[in-house]
C-alpha cells in the first residue's frame, strides 16, 4: 500500500464515532465558524446527569497533530471520567480537508503555520465551539477551562488573553505566549515547561522546530499575566518533587493564582507521556500533570469581583462586577435596583423600576453577561444617562414546565461608580 492510502486510512478511521483510549468514546461534531466549516470531538463522562451543569476542558492538539491523537497520547479522558468533566478536543485547520486531520494548526499570533499563515480566527471558533456545546449539554459556565500542548498551549495562552470572557483559566504546556497583549481581566495560570525543551526553549528565540517562530521567553509570556492578575511571584520553590519544581506567583487580591512547573529532565512533551511526534523526547515523571491540571482548575472557576463605590470613568484592566442569583420564572425579564434605562427588541428584554439613580459619566461603557447565557454586549450612555441595548441569546431555553436560576452580571468598563442593590428580579419571556 502506498504511502498516501495509508494516510487515508489512518484519517477515515477518525472521522465520526472514534473510540480510543480503552474504548472511550469521541463525539466527531461539526459547526460553521468564521465562513469555515470547523470540527470538534466531544467526550461525555459516564457520569454526566443532563440538567446537571458540568466543568468543561478544552485540550488543544500540538502543531500537525489532531484532536484524537492529543486525547489518547495524554489521557485526559480518563481523567474527564474520575472527575466528571465534559472534555472537547478541537481540531485544528491545515492544507487537507477532512477526513484528513493531519497536519493541523492554530494561529496563535506569532505562530504556526497554515492556521497563522490565513489568519484563520481560533478565537473565534472556540466562541463558537462553546455556544454549540450549550445548545445540547448542560455547561457550567464559570467552570469552562484550557490546555494544550506546544502550538496547543500557545492558543491556550491566546484564549486567556482574549476570550476571558468564556475561558476561566488555562494551562498551557511546553508553549509561549504569542501575542503582545495582556488579558482584559486576571486570569489563573497553570504552566508546565522543561529546562530541556529546544522546540520552544525557555530562554526565548528561535527554536529547533520547523515553525522557525521567534518565541517569547518564558519570564515575557508570564510578565502581562502577573501584571494583571496582581500576583507576586515567589522567589524560590514551593514544592520540589524529584526533578519538577513548583514556583507559586499567588494573587490575593484577584484570586487569579500564576502556578509554574519547572521540569529540569522535560523536553518538548506532554509531561508524564511520550511525546506523540518524537518518541525520544524526553519527559518527567516526577508528578501527574492530568491530575495537578484538573486540581488547579476546580480550585479556579471564573470569579466576579465586587465593584467599589465611586463616579466617573477611571481606566483600569477590569470590568468591576456586582452579581445576584436570580430565578428565571417565564415572564418578561424584569430588572430593579439601578434606575438605568435599558431598552431591548425581541424576546429578551430588560425594563427598570425607580430606585437610586447611577451616575455614570456619558461615554463610559457597560457589559451585561447573563452567566454566559448572552455575549457581553456594550452599551453607551449619553448625555442623560440614558442606555438602549439589545442582547443576543447563545442558546435554545425551553422553560416548559422547567424552573431555571441563573446569574446576572453587571459589568461597567472603567467606572467604578455603577451601583445595583442585590433585590434584582429576573424573568425570561419566550
Amino acid at each position: 500500500m502506498s504511502r498516501t492510502g495509508a494516510l487515508l486510512l489512518v484519517a477515515a478511521a477518525t472521522v465520526a464515532g472514534s473510540a480510543i483510549g480503552g474504548g472511550r468514546a469521541l463525539e466527531l461534531r461539526r459547526i460553521d465558524s468564521g465562513g469555515q466549516v470547523r470540527f470538534y470531538r466531544l467526550h461525555v463522562p459516564p457520569g454526566y446527569q443532563p440538567g446537571a451543569p458540568a466543568a468543561v476542558l478544552l485540550g488543544f492538539h500540538g502543531g500537525g497533530g489532531n484532536a484524537t491523537g492529543f486525547a489518547d497520547s495524554t489521557g485526559l479522558l480518563e481523567t474527564a471520567d474520575a472527575h466528571g468533566f465534559l472534555a472537547v478536543f478541537p481540531e485544528g485547520s491545515g492544507p487537507f480537508a477532512p477526513p484528513l486531520f493531519t497536519l493541523q494548526t492554530w494561529n496563535a499570533g506569532n505562530c504556526c503555520g497554515y492556521a497563522m499563515d490565513h489568519q484563520v480566527d481560533d478565537v473565534g471558533f472556540v466562541r463558537d465551539l462553546l455556544d454549540d456545546l450549550a445548545r445540547d449539554y448542560a455547561i457550567d459556565l464559570n467552570r469552562i477551562y484550557a490546555t494544550g500542548l506546544s502550538n496547543g498551549g500557545m492558543i491556550s495562552y491566546r484564549l486567556a488573553v482574549e476570550l476571558g470572557d468564556r475561558i476561566a483559566a488555562a494551562a498551557p504546556v511546553a508553549a509561549a505566549l504569542g501575542v503582545d497583549a495582556a488579558p482584559a481581566r486576571p486570569i489563573p495560570l497553570l504552566v508546565f515547561h522543561g529546562a530541556l525543551d529546544t522546540n520552544v526553549p525557555w530562554q526565548g528565540g528561535v527554536g529547533s522546530g520547523l515553525s522557525g517562530t521567534d518565541f517569547k521567553s518564558q519570564a515575557e509570556s508570564l510578565a502581562p499575566f502577573l501584571e494583571v492578575n496582581q500576583a507576586q511571584p515567589a522567589p524560590a520553590p514551593l514544592e520540589t518533587i524529584g526533578s519538577a519544581q513548583l514556583y507559586v506567583a499567588e494573587a490575593e487580591a484577584t484570586g487569579a493564582d500564576i502556578h509554574y512547573w519547572w521540569l529540569l529532565d522535560q523536553g518538548h512533551s506532554w509531561p508524564g507521556k511520550p511525546a506523540q511526534l518524537d518518541p525520544s523526547e524526553l519527559f518527567n515523571t516526577d508528578i501527574d500533570t492530568n491530575e495537578r491540571i484538573w486540581a488547579f482548575f476546580s480550585a479556579h472557576p471564573r470569579r466576579r469581583i465586587a465593584a467599589p463605590v465611586g463616579s466617573g470613568c477611571g481606566g483600569g484592566a477590569d470590568p468591576p462586577a456586582l452579581s445576584s442569583d436570580l430565578p428565571v420564572l417565564g415572564q418578561p425579564i424584569e430588572l430593579r435596583g439601578s434606575g438605568v434605562e435599558l431598552g431591548a427588541r425581541g424576546e429578551l428584554f430588560l425594563s427598570e423600576a425607580p430606585a437610586t439613580p447611577v451616575e455614570i459619566a456619558p461615554g463610559c461603557t457597560a457589559y451585561i453577561d447573563l452567566n454566559g447565557a448572552v455575549s457581553l454586549s456594550s452599551l453607551q450612555a449619553d448625555s442623560a444617562g440614558r442606555w438602549s441595548i439589545v442582547l443576543p441569546i447563545l442558546y435554545d431555553l425551553d422553560l416548559d414546565g422547567v424552573e431555571l436560576r441563573i446569574q446576572a452580571v453587571f459589568y461597567v468598563q472603567g467606572a467604578p461608580g455603577f451601583e445595583l442593590s442585590n433585590g434584582l428580579q429576573l424573568r425570561l419571556g419566550l
